[in-house]
């Protein structure tokens, strides 16, 4: 008897834990950022807006620094922001003219509707002159998620047309001329 009810409860706990895993999944199979990187004419400076899907980023986050970070508090936590930040600047990385680009945070959105997160960055002092070079690095969760692709779009000043890149496992790194 005990027998019985042990394999009961176990044959209902894995059939549990598989509905819910199948649930989760079909909530967003999808495993997609995207990061725009354009020219603001006015502040003389590239903008950066990065958007992450808050569960995939949030779990993976608090996996890599062993946390319990929300994402949600990055306005009012200094400590969230640093974390953010240093995450992104791990996994996107921007060079123009063979110099590292700094990103500086200057705001953040949630949309709780669409499990969203957008970041937007500013890179200052840098320098668009004629026969540009920017070299992309983008790995942002991709060893967490096999099918993960990251599209980068890039629109700056010199450029012919705006440039769109699907960084996937296998293929994270891309240096264009213009």
């Amino acid at each position: 008897m005990k027998n019985g009810l042990c394999i009961g409860i176990f044959f209902f706990m894995i059939i549990g834990s598989f509905s819910f895993t199948t649930h989760t999944l079909a909530l967003h199979p999808l495993k997609l950022t995207t990061t725009i990187v354009t020219w603001n004419e006015k502040e003389k400076c590239a903008d950066v807006t990065v958007r992450v899907f808050r569960d995939d980023f949030q779990d993976k986050l608090n996996i890599e620094y062993k946390s319990r970070y929300n994402v949600i508090k990055f306005h009012t936590e200094a400590e969230v922001r640093k974390i953010v930040s240093t995450f992104f600047k791990t996994y996107i990385r921007i060079s123009i003219n063979e110099k590292e680009c700094d990103w500086v945070c200057v705001n953040s959105e949630s949309n709780e509707d669409m499990n969203a997160l957008t970041f937007f960055y500013k890179i200052k002092s840098v320098t668009i002159k004629k026969k540009n070079t920017i070299a992309l690095q983008n790995s942002i969760l991709l060893k967490y998620f096999p099918a993960q692709v990251n599209v980068m779009r890039l629109n700056l000043p010199g450029m012919k047309e705006e440039s769109l890149i699907n960084f996937k496992e296998g293929y994270t790194t891309e240096t264009i001329g213009f």
